[in-house]
């Protein structure tokens, strides 16, 4: 142990061992992203993966700015850092769900769409009944 690390107590030295292991996984996870540029990389991937590399990114960068500014000393509850993570989650989540609704729908046009087709038919039939009825009058 080097003279910096006894000076530690024991609870913030393996807070910090955590940290760093952490930060390894994550560049090990980020190392096959990170040697493709992401233009390379989002062209082999339909929209809907494009939409989650992106968010994922997004998401890993706020996170590792978050973590930034906790070894600083800033409290980054605080700082619109904190907001800019919040955003990306609830893009997250909006993937997720068209994820979903796509693995249990095999029509080939979204599940959103479905009320709007379904509106549009009944407006539709609506209007030739009324048509019809003032014909019939």
């Amino acid at each position: 142990m080097s003279e910096e690390q006894e000076l530690l107590p024991q609870e913030i030295l393996e807070s910090l061992q955590n940290f760093e292991s952490s930060l390894d996984e994550c560049e090990k996870t980020l190392q096959p992203i990170l040697k493709h540029s992401l233009t390379e990389i989002s062209s082999t991937l339909n929209p809907l993966e494009q939409a989650k590399l992106n968010m994922s990114l997004a998401y890993t960068i706020n996170s590792l700015y978050f973590m930034y500014l906790k070894t600083q000393g800033i409290d980054p509850k605080n700082h619109p850092v904190k907001k800019e993570i919040e955003r990306v989650k609830m893009y997250i989540k909006k993937i997720k769900d068209i994820s979903e609704l796509k693995k249990l729908s095999s029509d080939p046009y979204p599940t959103d769409f479905k009320p709007i087709q379904q509106k549009q038919q009944q407006t539709n039939k609506k209007g030739k009944s009324k048509k019809q009825n003032k014909r019939k009058n």
